[in-house]
């Protein structure tokens, strides 16, 4: 069966009806190499929040308030959970 095409907009799309041939997985590093890749991502850290304090003081305030309450709301939940059931 040829795949279909579908039109959305000024684009021309195509959908193919048989299921993709799936990829072998790709081998596992060892460990030391996948420390030395974190280590490595780990340095960039530091830099993109110096970054974000230059764009905007006020907004990484307000993005680490927001990612702390985050953080906090599922225990939050838990204990007005336990609460309720006590």
């Amino acid at each position: 069966m040829p795949p279909r095409c579908l039109l959305a907009g000024a684009r021309e799309y195509l959908i193919d009806p048989r299921p993709s041939a799936e990829k072998p997985p790709a081998p596992k590093l060892p460990l030391r190499e996948r420390a030395k890749n974190a280590v490595a991502v780990f340095k960039q850290v530091p830099p993109t929040f110096r970054l974000l304090w230059e764009a905007s003081p006020v907004g990484t305030i307000a993005i680490g308030a927001l990612i702390g309450a985050g953080a906090l709301l599922p225990a939050g939940i838990a204990w007005v959970g336990k609460l309720i059931i006590d």
